[in-house]
């Protein structure tokens, strides 16, 4: 039988709690999360509470691993990259630019915490560096190949599914009198994590947009 989109929210939510541990560390809760960056270890989040706001954060961690394996994040061009792809999830950089933080509240804490494992995933993801220091971002590749071959699309957009959580396409090609609409993500480096965070994104708006989606 195939599952209902209840149970593929079910089920994600289910093995999102089993997997996840908590810890008290000073003034602030460390989140160790099952999703595995590119050294195979558990990403973790960090969360404060702050007066009227909570604060999240992953520690510096994201970019201190790319400049320790030699990705030098200092110039205008990739500077105006990580900016991007952190502000496309609604997330942002520290004051000193050394880490990725949100600000939530109560009530869209989950959200938040959503958010920030994307971002994290994504810039793990789509900074490439070579021994050579050879930096590209594939989400470039991706679109040059929309152009080249005549392929309307709208980048970054923003999808709301039906259990509220929103997720990021990096591409909506829009439909057209013979084809149904596309959502398109591109992963440079695909594990079983990204594919499950982007699996059950993709099910809960699928939910929300035109049958033929």
């Amino acid at each position: 039988m195939e599952a209902t989109p209840v149970d593929y929210w079910a089920d994600y939510l289910k093995w999102l709690r089993s997997q996840t541990n908590t810890s008290k560390i000073g003034g602030w809760t460390e989140i160790e999360t099952p999703f595995l960056d590119r050294h195979n270890d558990h990403m973790q989040l960090y969360i404060r509470r702050d007066v009227d706001r909570i604060i999240l954060s992953d520690d510096g961690y994201t970019l201190s691993d790319l400049a320790a394996s030699g990705c030098d994040l200092k110039s205008p061009r990739r500077k105006e990259l990580l900016l991007g792809m952190v502000n496309g999830f609604g997330v942002r950089l520290a004051e000193h630019g050394d880490a990725i933080i949100a600000e939530a509240t109560s009530n869209n804490m989950a959200q938040k915490m959503h958010n920030l494992l994307q971002a994290m995933l994504a810039v793990n993801d789509m900074f490439l560096t070579s021994r050579s220091q050879v930096f590209q971002l594939f989400v470039e590749e991706v679109a040059r190949f929309f152009d080249e071959y005549d392929i309307r699309y709208t980048p970054a957009v923003q999808l709301v599914g039906r259990s509220g959580m929103t997720f990021k396409a990096d591409f909506v090609i829009p439909k057209s009198k013979n084809r149904p609409e596309r959502i398109v993500n591109a992963i440079n480096q695909p594990n079983k994590d990204t594919a499950k965070i982007l699996l059950f994104g993709w099910q809960d708006v699928r939910e929300t947009r035109a049958k033929d989606s």
